[in-house]
């Protein structure tokens, strides 16, 4: 019924009439309490070894960073590799449950996630991403198997969210944290921009399929990366 401008006019009202004032209000809120507490935080402790951490942080950074190629090549380009792929005026439709699912993947973390480490889950994270775009490569043109993809994908995309958060504070503790984030981030970030551009090429010159083999590789051993964490 809108225009795509249309569209990107409403969800600039929604962030500054719903968005702006709930987020003044939770600051506040946050302000207030820390004017009302004399306690400090206390620190929290990484679990990783000392004789282990350089090890810990080049496999962290290197799954956030795969996990990170395989989301951002996939999510640029959702629509027209699922055209691609054969399906057609359903591949936007499709594009529409990621959304929700990784809201989803956050709810049920909140309700059933509590008692898991954050290496468990972002090992669960990690492999749910590359199993959809499995899905996906061997289903297609199935808009059944399209909507499984969309649905994994959105879960383990959801979940990474809340795991690149937690996963560092849990194996190098609270000293730092802010800067060891920052390292993180960069990693993730400089993939992030690079791989739309790799997957646009590899669409055009080795074909889609080839290019989503090569996506659940690097997905693959994102998973590996965070396994040989959860050794350590």
């Amino acid at each position: 019924q809108l225009s795509w401008q249309e569209v990107y006019l409403v969800f600039a009202v929604l962030n500054l009439v719903v968005c702006l004032p709930l987020h003044g209000w939770l600051s506040a809120g946050l302000a207030r309490s820390r004017a009302d507490t004399s306690a400090a935080p206390l620190p929290v402790k990484g679990r990783l070894p000392d004789g282990r951490k350089r090890i810990g942080f080049i496999l962290m950074v290197t799954g956030f960073a795969l996990q990170s190629l395989v989301g951002a090549a996939i999510l640029v380009h959702m629509v027209p590799l699922l055209s691609g792929l054969g399906l057609g005026a359903s591949a936007a439709l499709i594009g529409t449950l990621f959304g929700p699912s990784q809201v989803a993947s956050r709810l049920i973390n909140m309700g059933f996630g509590r008692n898991l480490s954050p290496v468990t889950l972002a090992v669960i994270a990690a492999t749910l991403m590359p199993m959809g775009v499995a899905v996906l490569a061997w289903s297609a043109p199935s808009v059944a198997g399209a909507m499984a993809f969309a649905i994994l994908f959105g879960l383990g995309n959801g979940l990474l969210s809340i795991v690149s958060g937690t996963l560092p504070l849990h194996l190098f503790g609270s000293e730092g944290y802010g800067k060891l984030q920052g390292k993180v981030t960069s990693a993730r970030l400089v993939v992030s921009a690079t791989a739309p551009f790799a997957l646009a090429f590899g669409m055009v010159w080795i074909g889609v399929i080839p290019s989503l083999a090569i996506a659940i590789v690097a997905g693959a051993l994102a998973v590996l990366a965070f396994l040989m964490i959860r050794r350590a």
